[in-house]
C-alpha cells in the first residue's frame, strides 16, 4: 500500500492480511465472447486486514481510520497493488486504489477490516471528458492515446497497436463533456474498431498493470498457444452450448455525419429583448462560469457537436447593458469573455470588469461549424437456414465512430459468419496453481489477450482460446487458484500476406476486394 500519497513508497502489508478471508482479485473483460464484449469493466481486489494487537503495529484499531491508534496514511483512495514473487520473478497482478473498507466493530473479534480496491478502469469510469475537441481523421490508437492523455490520473503504463480504421470524425458524442465517461468512450472506440481495451499485469514495477488497446487484427497475429492445459491440469471447466448465442440476424449501426460548410450559431444564451429575465446579471468585479452546450440552429432542442469554433467578438457575439432589457447604457467594454471550446460544449467565463456598476449580459453566442449525427444507418445480414434450425436471434451492434457503409456491411457479414451456427466452447477454465511449477508459472504469467490451448476429453474441446479475464483466489497457506474467462481463437478468422497461410493464395484461398 502507498501510505504517503501517489508518489510515495510502497509498504508491504502482507503480514497483516488475514488468511481466514481469501484474497480475490479479478480483472479483464468479464462479459464473455460475444460481438460486443470488447471493453473491460473495472477490476476488483478484496482482502481483510488484521485490526487486533497482533498486527504489525501491535495496536487494536490500527486499520480503523478514525481510531487514535490508526496507521498513518491508511484511508480510502490510497494505492494498493498485489505482487507475487515466484522463481525470482515479480508478477504485478493488480494495481489500483482502495475504494471501500468495513471495520468489524466487535470488542470480542474477529478484529478484521474488509477492504475492496478497484483498478485503473475505475478511474476511467469516474473521469468525464472536459473540452476535448472533435477529432478529425484519426486512427483508433490515436484516439485511445488522446483519451488516456485526458485522464486526470495517468495509468501506470499503456500500449496500443495500430488501429485498422481512420475515423473522419470522432469524440463528438452529444453528451460527452456533460456525462459520458472515458470508459464509455473506450467502449465506443472498441466497438468501432472491433478491437479490445483492457488491463493486464506485467513483471515490471514501472509498468505494473498496463492499459492495452488492441486493434481488430492484433490477435490474428497470435498463432501460437503460450500455455496448453490438459485433463489432469484442469481443475474446473465451464463448457457452454447456448441457443441464445446463435446469432442469425446481425444489425450493425453506423453513423454518417453532416458538417456545416459555413459558420453557424451553435449556442445562444437568449434573444435580446424577448425575455428580459434571462439576461445574466453580474455585479461589479463578479465572474461566472457557464457550460454552453452546442445545439442545432434549426432545432435548439437537439444537441450537436462543433468544430472550427470562433473566438467571441465584442458586439457581434456578446453584448452588455446597464439594463436587463438593453435599454440602458452600453457596457460591453466592461465585459470580459473567455471561451474554452470542446467538441460538444464550451466553458465560458464572464467577468464584469467595471469598478462600481452592475451590468447585464444581454447577448452571448458561440459560432462554428456544426457536426450532426442525425440518424443511424443499419446494415443487416441474416441466415434463414439458421433461423429455421434455432429460431431467430437478432444482435444489434453499434459502431459509434464508423461512417463507412462498406465497413458496416463487412462487420455484419463477419459477425454473422462467426455466430450463425451452434458452437460448443469453453467459457472459462480454472486450475490449482500450486499443483506444479508449470501451472504456477502459467497462472502468474498469462494475462488477458494471451492465447492458450485446451484439451479436455469428455467435452471433446481441443482448440485455442484467448484469455478475456483473470481471477486469482489466494487462500490460507498461500494456495492460489486461477480462473481464466475465455473466448475461442477460432473467432479470429483473418490472415496476413507474408505470414503463415499466405502460401495458399491461388489454391484454397482467393483475395477479394
Amino acid at each position: 500500500m502507498q501510505f504517503s500519497g501517489a508518489a510515495g513508497a510502497w509498504t508491504n502489508v502482507w503480514s497483516d492480511v488475514r488468511a481466514q478471508v481469501p484474497v480475490v482479485l479479478t480483472y479483464g473483460i468479464q462479459s464473455g465472447g460475444g460481438p460486443g464484449d470488447r471493453c473491460a469493466q473495472p477490476g476488483s481486489l478484496t482482502f481483510a486486514l488484521d485490526n487486533s494487537v497482533k498486527n504489525s503495529g501491535t495496536a487494536q484499531g490500527y486499520y480503523s481510520p478514525t481510531h487514535a491508534s490508526a496507521r498513518s496514511g491508511f484511508e480510502i483512495g490510497i494505492g494498493v497493488r498485489v505482487v507475487i514473487v515466484y522463481g525470482g520473478v515479480s508478477y504485478y497482478k493488480f494495481s489500483g486504489r482502495l475504494g471501500a473498507l468495513q471495520v468489524t466493530p466487535n470488542q470480542r473479534g474477529p478484529w478484521t477490516v474488509l477492504c475492496t480496491a478497484w483498478d485503473y478502469l475505475d478511474e476511467c469510469n469516474r473521469a468525464r471528458l472536459k473540452r476535448v475537441s472533435v477529432q478529425v481523421d484519426r486512427r483508433g490508437d490515436q484516439l485511445f492515446d488522446t483519451l488516456v492523455d485526458e485522464m486526470p490520473v495517468d495509468p501506470t503504463s499503456s500500449t496500443s497497436g495500430d488501429g485498422r480504421e481512420t475515423y473522419a470524425l470522432a469524440l463528438d458524442a452529444k453528451s460527452s463533456e456533460e456525462g459520458l465517461s472515458v470508459l464509455g468512450e473506450f467502449q465506443r472506440l472498441a466497438m468501432s474498431e472491433a478491437g479490445f481495451i483492457y488491463g493486464r499485469g506485467t513483471t515490471d514495477a514501472a509498468t505494473a498493470q498496463q492499459l492495452v488497446y488492441e486493434s481488430r487484427t492484433d490477435r490474428a497475429k497470435k498463432n501460437t498457444d503460450q500455455t496448453t492445459l490438459t485433463d489432469d491440469e484442469i481443475e474446473g471447466i465451464e463448457i457452454g452450448r447456448f441457443r441464445d448465442r446463435v446469432i442469425n440476424r446481425m444489425q450493425v449501426q453506423t453513423h454518417p455525419r453532416r458538417k456545416d460548410a459555413s459558420t453557424v450559431i451553435l449556442y445562444t444564451m437568449r434573444d435580446a429583448g424577448v425575455d428580459d429575465a434571462s439576461a445574466l446579471e453580474l455585479a461589479a468585479g463578479e465572474s461566472q462560469t457557464l457550460t454552453c452546450p452546442y445545439t442545432d440552429p434549426s432545432a435548439r432542442n437537439k444537441r450537436c457537436a462543433g468544430t472550427s469554433m470562433i473566438t467571441p467578438a465584442s458586439g457581434t457575439d456578446y453584448s452588455a447593458n446597464a439594463a436587463a432589457d438593453a435599454s440602458g447604457a452600453d457596457l460591453v467594454g466592461s465585459l470580459g469573455v473567455a471561451a474554452t471550446y470542446g467538441g460538444t460544449s464550451a466553458s465560458v467565463v464572464l467577468t464584469n470588469n467595471h469598478a462600481s456598476t452592475t451590468l447585464f449580459v444581454t447577448k452571448l453566442e458561440l459560432r462554428g461549424l456544426g457536426i450532426y449525427d442525425e440518424q443511424k444507418t443499419i446494415h443487416e445480414q441474416e441466415d434463414t437456414s439458421s433461423q429455421t434450425d434455432f429460431g431467430m436471434n437478432t444482435y444489434k451492434y453499434d459502431a459509434a465512430y464508423q461512417m463507412s457503409p462498406t465497413v458496416g456491411d463487412s462487420f455484419a457479414r463477419h459477425f454473422l459468419a462467426v455466430y450463425q451456427a451452434a458452437q460448443q466452447s469453453a467459457e472459462s477454465v480454472s486450475m490449482l496453481a500450486n499443483k506444479t511449477a508449470a501451472l504456477m508459472t502459467a497462472a502468474l504469467a498469462r494475462e488477458p489477450g494471451d492465447r492458450i490451448g485446451l484439451s479436455e476429453a469428455v467435452s471433446a474441446v481441443s482448440e485455442g482460446y484467448f484469455i478475456q479475464s483473470v481471477t486469482l483466489t489466494i487462500t490460507p497457506r498461500d494456495v492460489i487458484r486461477c480462473r481464466w474467462g475465455l473466448t475461442p481463437a477460432s473467432r479470429i478468422t483473418y490472415w496476413f500476406l507474408g505470414t503463415a497461410g499466405a502460401s495458399n493464395v491461388g489454391t484454397s484461398t482467393r483475395i477479394a476486394f
